[in-house]
């Protein structure tokens, strides 16, 4: 497994959605137009496609929830980080200049590295079991 910066990692699958993604198969030619769910939908193949080039689709793996994606955590099954799909308005409900950035979970920035990520994530994951234990314990002991 690398460890690569978040920065560059959203920097590659924007790349990737907007150069090899968003082309019209017919004629080859760039799209500067598309609609939020064709966006979503490539920048969700796109993500899996640089977490496989990178060697990280053990640890992590992008899915679509509504109208967002989310990068999960494997080995814990749980949320690391929102992947943030930015476009603005085009006519006829199109929309255009598409940017990926990464949300960090529940508002909290994220850290810069997918180590430090992961580190994070394994670091509450043992504070919350710890707390669910001692939590318990401590309730039997009051009665």
């Amino acid at each position: 497994m690398k460890n690569i910066s978040l920065s560059e990692l959203e920097s590659l699958i924007t790349e990737r959605v907007l150069c090899d993604r968003l082309i019209n198969p017919r004629t080859g030619q760039y799209r500067y137009q598309f609609k939020y769910s064709e966006a979503l939908k490539q920048t969700s193949f796109a993500t899996g496609d640089i977490l496989i080039d990178q060697g990280l689709n053990k640890d992590f793996w992008a899915r679509i929830r509504g109208k967002r994606i989310y990068l999960f955590y494997l080995p814990l099954n749980r949320i690391a980080l929102e992947v943030g799909v930015i476009t603005e308005k085009a006519e006829n409900n199109m929309r255009k200049r598409l940017e990926i950035r990464f949300i960090g979970y529940r508002g909290k920035f994220p850290p810069e590295t997918i180590a430090d990520l992961i580190e994070l994530l394994e670091e509450s994951s043992r504070k919350y079991r710890e707390r669910s234990i001692y939590g318990r314990n401590h309730q039997r002991k009051i009665r």
